[in-house]
């Protein structure tokens, strides 16, 4: 019998990623409204989710932006909160309606909009206050 604090078996198992999982919007519809994040894109959940009012909020939109350019080496945040040992390329937009900025990893934003050029107009897919679930171009 081991003593406490001791396991018979320990294995690590690595790093674990959320990469899918779907959204069903119902309000007012009898079929749901269904959101995959990056569908087929093989997203890593920290390349797109920065609150977690994209999946308390329920609330998703689309609005129209500009492209600011990209970002090398940028630290991740989520919930206002640092991603410890995260860095990655980000994509940079500023939104029509209010002037917000929005980033998403480069190479999502480049999947959707291959030659994605500083000054073109887009339109961006959010889901609660500031997570990107698509880019296309206008």
């Amino acid at each position: 019998m081991p003593k406490q604090g001791e396991a018979l078996q320990r294995k690590d198992l690595g790093v674990a990623t959320i990469t899918k999982f779907r959204i069903e919007c119902y309000e007012g519809r009898n079929k749901p409204y269904v959101i995959e994040p990056w569908k087929g894109k093989g997203a890593e959940i920290t390349e797109w989710f920065r609150n977690d009012s994209a999946i308390f909020s329920r609330r998703t939109r689309t609005e129209e932006a500009t492209f600011l350019g990209f970002e090398e080496n940028s630290r991740v945040y989520i919930n206002d909160n640092l991603v410890h040992d995260k860095t990655m390329d980000l994509a940079k937009f500023s939104s029509d309606v209010d002037g917000n900025k929005f980033d998403v990893a480069k190479r999502l934003a480049l999947l959707d909009v291959p030659n994605l050029k500083f000054g073109d107009r887009v339109i961006l897919e959010i889901l609660g206050c500031c997570s990107l679930v698509g880019v296309k171009k206008k």
